[in-house]
């Protein structure tokens, strides 16, 4: 506990729509890991991105976009283990500027 106030969130206008409110764009997942990415996903949902898209190996599509209906997917080539192949980069590289915030790494083996 604390003694401090309670932290006030602004509130939304009434016409604002998911758009307004930045574009999360989260790297990450591998064959039997894919919940780590998708569980980041809904937390930048429910810390208020707007919209929430998930990069992810083409192996874990089903598993990631079955977490949540509001998570979007952008499954890239991926290699036999079920990792982002090294040409996924080029894809890759055409998404990243549409976020307004980027988060790497999570699910993603070494």
């Amino acid at each position: 506990m604390t003694s401090e106030p309670p932290v006030r969130l602004p509130t939304r206008k009434a016409t604002a729509h998911k758009g307004n409110f930045g574009r999360a764009l989260l790297v990450g997942g591998s064959r039997g890991m894919s919940g780590s990415i998708a569980l980041s996903a809904i937390a930048s949902l429910r810390v208020g991105a707007g919209l929430v898209t998930a990069v992810i190996p083409d192996r874990c599509l089903e598993t990631v976009a079955s977490f949540h209906p509001c998570i979007m997917t952008s499954p890239l080539a991926d290699d036999l283990q079920g990792r982002f192949a090294l040409e996924a980069s080029v894809a890759l590289n055409s998404i990243l500027p549409t976020a307004s915030a980027i988060g790497c790494g999570p699910g993603m083996t070494t």
